[in-house]
């Protein structure tokens, strides 16, 4: 599935990154980890249909860093 490509190529780039149900989620730093998805994407010959962002609230960090 091109999803899992795409998951795998950006992990092993370095990025936090999880593929369900052809969608991509992955945790960026900062904005060059846009152009880094977009670059993934492109080397792996994907259709990019919609590249968005959300912001994390600060209950979904602390039961993250709790969980750890």
């Amino acid at each position: 599935m091109a999803s899992l490509e795409l998951a795998a190529a950006l992990t092993a780039s370095g990025m936090r990154s999880e593929a369900a149900e052809g969608v991509v989620q992955v945790t960026i730093a900062t904005d060059d980890d846009l152009d880094q998805i977009r670059d993934a994407v492109a080397e792996l010959g994907l259709p990019l249909f919609r590249l968005g962002s959300r912001l994390t609230s600060l209950d979904e960090v602390f039961f993250e860093r709790a969980a750890r």
